[in-house]
């Protein structure tokens, strides 16, 4: 296991999602903030319209999500309602949330209210001459 990120004092050590889902469109999502209690590494893209209806063994990520990090490739849009409804706010690539506290629109409160997501990734550019 690596120590994860460089997020000190988060207690956690888990693998690197950029091993884990070969590149850099990911999502890494926590219960608690602070990037503490259950996680959830999500390989992109992905379209997740009811988080109550999560592939996790653990089930349930309906409003549960406190924190979260996005891969340099990711971009992520995430709902209050379940089937893409409701108020959206979108998480650009390399976004690091320790809290979700006040990060909507308009200053709206985010933490544990998402209740589904889309991962989008972003093509490879390549360097042409």
């Amino acid at each position: 296991m690596v120590p994860l990120l460089g997020f000190p004092g988060s207690g956690l050590s888990l693998e690197d999602p950029n091993k884990k889902c070969a590149g850099s469109c990911w999502l890494w999502i926590t219960a608690d903030s602070g990037f503490f209690g259950d996680d959830w590494i999500i390989c992109g893209p992905a379209q997740l319209r009811d988080l109550s209806r999560s592939e996790r063994e653990d089930g349930d990520w309906d409003d549960s999500i406190e924190s979260l990090h996005t891969g340099t490739s990711a971009t992520v849009h995430a709902w209050v309602d379940e089937h893409y409804s409701g108020t959206v706010q979108t998480f650009s690539p390399n976004s690091i949330y320790r809290s979700l506290e006040d990060t909507g629109p308009g200053g709206q409160d985010m933490d544990g209210e998402i209740s589904s997501l889309q991962l989008e990734c972003a093509e490879a550019v390549s360097d042409q001459d």
